[in-house]
Formats: structure tokens, C-alpha cells, sequence
């Protein structure tokens, strides 16, 4: 990893019913092969200081208002597509419900989604090691 490259964790945090947590951004990114980053699963930059867990924790409530506790460590990588090294997170909800409200405006929704369905969100590259933990791939 180089020293200008962000690092972001990713929470991949699925309900008692097998549906993933992914959110909508509010404004769309561009990435390389002319994608556009618009749905993506839940978190952001970790913060200088922070853990990946703790900025999982951190970013998974504020985006969508659901606290989680993360399980472990996916996969890892450099996202294909955009400068950015990426840590997929294991999480597991702490309760069903929501405890708050989304508190990131970035965000325009959040939506629980069939692993089987995220290609119909996703127009950038899933990591090979989620779709595997998905049971996608």
C-alpha cells in the first residue's frame, strides 16, 4: 500500500433472513473502466488512530444507524477500479432493529439485498472473497 492511497473498511453485515446491507451514495464516483461507484456496502475511511474495526463500527452506524460487531477480516485488497485499499469486514448486527437514524448525508438509502441480487446495485468489481463469503461465486 502505498502512503497516498485511503484506506477503507467495509462492512459485509447480513440479517437473520441472509440479506446483505448495502447503501446508496448520494453523489456518484468515478472510477477507472468508466464505472460509477453509486451502491456500495456500508463504511468508509479509516481515521488516523482508528482500527479497521472501530471505523467499521463507526461508519456502518452512522450510514445507516444499525450498530454492528465485527466477526473478522474477508479479504483485503487495492480496489481494481479506484485509488483505495479496501478491508471487507465480517460484521454481525448487534440488534435487529435500528438504534438511530442515519446521520451521513452521503447517503441517499440503505437497503437489505439477496447476495444473489447485487449485481443489479454493483457496477464495480465485487472482491473475489466476498462474492465467496456471499455464496455469489
Amino acid at each position: 500500500m502505498s502512503e497516498r492511497e485511503q484506506e477503507i473498511g467495509l462492512g459485509i453485515v447480513l440479517n437473520k433472513n441472509g440479506e446483505v446491507l448495502i447503501i446508496e451514495r448520494a453523489k456518484e464516483e468515478k472510477g477507472g473502466d468508466n464505472v460509477t461507484l453509486s451502491w456500495a456496502f456500508p463504511g468508509g475511511k479509516i481515521e488516523e488512530g482508528e482500527t479497521k474495526e472501530i471505523a467499521v463500527q463507526r461508519e456502518v452506524y452512522e450510514e445507516t444507524g444499525y450498530r454492528i460487531e465485527v466477526v473478522s477480516v474477508i479479504s483485503e485488497r487495492r480496489h481494481p477500479q479506484f485509488p483505495v485499499y479496501i478491508y471487507y469486514l465480517e460484521c454481525k448486527l448487534k440488534d435487529d432493529t435500528r438504534i438511530g437514524s442515519p446521520q451521513d448525508e452521503e447517503i441517499r438509502q440503505m437497503i437489505w439485498v439477496s447476495p444473489s441480487k447485487l449485481d443489479n446495485y454493483f457496477t464495480t468489481d465485487i472482491d473475489k472473497k466476498v462474492a465467496e463469503y456471499l455464496g455469489i461465486r
